[in-house]
């Protein structure tokens, strides 16, 4: 029997909490005109890179970007961390955030609260990145990408939630690689979520296909992608073959599935995968996924 897509989500009681959820924790988070507020150039990141918050613009400043002297990240071997952390709404979240990024080059994370506790628990060596998504009373929530060298570009892209109204955040950032002229560029999404069809998925994947179509080096594309039904993951297959994108496949797989189909991926570019698992953990919603690269 065809059920529509939103009565399939509707009765997966996950998301229906979640929608109950957001539709209080997020009033009066945007303004009546629907425009985000501006933050504060310290909220955004701790190093001195201009934040760029226009698709058109970061794709001027990638192809622009030069090798400012920073250090690079080895091409032998890239390690990274991706994981929405749910708010960090649960005990312990902070303590598994600190083992399991211990030893990486790269730590995305969706659904992040950046406050202190984030930055100073985290290597006081460690720079990041913060696209924010939309403002409780709690904090500011969004997608923030941890790295051990100082990115070259900083690109913030944001996407309103069609039912809710608020922002859901994609941060693209550019580094240096050692041993080649090219560079890395690594985009965090938090897909958005609550929509009866697919077009304003389809929106914001444009935005980020507008910067990455323009960079001729290795690209990183991973996080929270929302992919709970067969078509929303149409979506994203098609965008990651038309810019030859590669799906990472998981040696161990405990990513969090939602009607069987699994909500973060890692896609790649010229990038060859060396180790990829998922673990879980009942710190959060999401189990966080471990991913070793080499150019």
């Amino acid at each position: 029997m065809f059920r529509p897509i939103w009565f399939e989500a509707l009765m997966n009681l996950r998301l229906f909490t979640q929608i109950i959820f957001i539709v209080f924790a997020t009033s009066g988070c945007v303004s009546q005109s629907g425009q985000q507020r501006d933050y504060p150039r310290d909220l955004l990141a701790n190093h001195s890179v201009e934040v760029i918050s226009q698709a058109d613009s970061c794709a001027v400043a990638i192809a622009q970007s030069q090798d400012n002297g920073t250090p690079e990240l080895d091409t032998g071997s890239i390690d990274l961390l991706i994981w929405n952390v749910q708010k960090g709404r649960n005990s312990g979240w902070l303590e598994d955030l600190n083992q399991f990024s211990g030893d990486k080059d790269l730590v995305l994370i969706q659904e992040a609260v950046l406050h202190t506790a984030v930055a100073t628990q985290l290597a006081p060596e460690t720079y990041w990145s913060f696209a924010p998504g939309f403002q409780t009373a709690q904090g500011i929530s969004g997608v923030v990408t941890f790295s051990t060298i100082q990115p070259l570009v900083q690109c913030n892209l944001s996407t309103k939630e069609p039912w809710l109204r608020t922002p859901k955040a994609t941060n693209i950032a550019e580094y240096g690689l050692k041993d080649t002229d090219d560079s890395l560029l690594v985009a965090n999404i938090h897909a958005v979520n609550f929509t009866l069809g697919v077009r304003t998925l389809a929106e914001q994947l444009e935005q980020v296909r507008r910067v990455l179509v323009e960079h001729q080096g290795p690209v990183i594309f991973s996080g929270d992608f929302n992919t709970w039904s067969a078509k929303r993951q149409r979506v994203v297959n098609e965008f990651v073959e038309s810019l030859q994108l590669t799906a990472l496949s998981f040696n161990e797989d405990h990513r969090l599935r939602v009607f069987g189909n699994p909500m973060d991926h890692v896609y790649v570019r010229g990038l060859t995968s060396l180790e990829a698992m998922s673990q879980p953990v009942d710190t959060s919603d999401h189990n966080p996924m471990s991913v070793k690269l080499m150019l």
